[in-house]
């Protein structure tokens, strides 16, 4: 007969934490990797309705999928252009919007030493930097392209889930030996995300589109770039 060994609460707490802190290193370290998964993903549970669409109309399914990944790439190309030519002009306009910040920072300086607060504003300057918020701003931008830089291997995972969607179902059944097994659950599981994505999306695209008129109505600059 086999005992068991009880073990003491704090040493089961410090495998806890130890086991939290490696799944969360791994994490960290697969980062790059699983953004391009879940975008692949993202993508492609926004695409599913339009192949399983074709696929109704008795277009092939290999057809329907490079179609339809086809009008992602167009779309996504006109999208990069737009953006991409923002992005390059904002860098380009950078140096002169931190001078700028700058003398804003200056003139709040003056006003509040004309008011008897010059120490506190010290203080709020100290920790209000303009030139800290450019550069964070700078940094996000840059991880944006490096999320565009890896679009062909983000298309590249959704046309192989895409063309997987229509044999799902049938693989799963051949999986559990029923030809007859029905999903509902999964089904409406699919349905309920499809649905939300999609709401998602176009509540997003709404807006950045709105945001992007009123920007442009204040005259502020690169508006595309902010409302996307």
């Amino acid at each position: 007969m086999i005992n068991e060994v009880e073990l003491h609460p704090l040493p089961r707490q410090i495998v806890l934490v130890a086991a939290i802190v490696v799944i969360v290193w791994g994490i960290s370290l697969a980062q790059s990797v699983l953004v391009t998964l879940f975008v692949s993903i993202f993508l492609a549970m926004l695409a599913t309705p339009s192949v399983l669409w074709l696929q109704r109309k008795r277009i092939p399914n290999l057809a329907s999928v490079l179609l339809v990944v086809a009008g992602m790439v167009l779309f996504l190309v006109a999208i990069g252009a737009v953006v991409g030519t923002s992005v390059n002009s904002f860098y380009v306009a950078l140096p002169q919007y931190q001078v700028q910040f700058q003398e804003q920072a200056a003139s709040f300086r003056q006003f509040l030493a004309s008011k008897g607060i010059a120490k506190s504003g010290e203080i709020l300057l100290k920790y209000v930097n303009p030139g800290s918020v450019m550069n964070w701003t700078a940094a996000l931008l840059m991880q944006l392209g490096s999320v565009f830089s890896n679009i062909v291997l983000i298309l590249l995972t959704a046309t192989f889930i895409l063309l997987e969607v229509s044999s799902f179902p049938i693989k799963l059944r051949a999986v559990l030996g029923n030809p007859h097994q029905a999903f509902p659950q999964f089904t409406t599981f699919i349905n309920d995300m499809k649905r939300y994505m999609v709401i998602k999306t176009m509540v997003s695209i709404a807006t950045g589109i709105l945001i992007t008129i009123w920007l442009s109505i204040m005259q502020v600059d690169f508006p595309v770039l902010w409302g996307f």
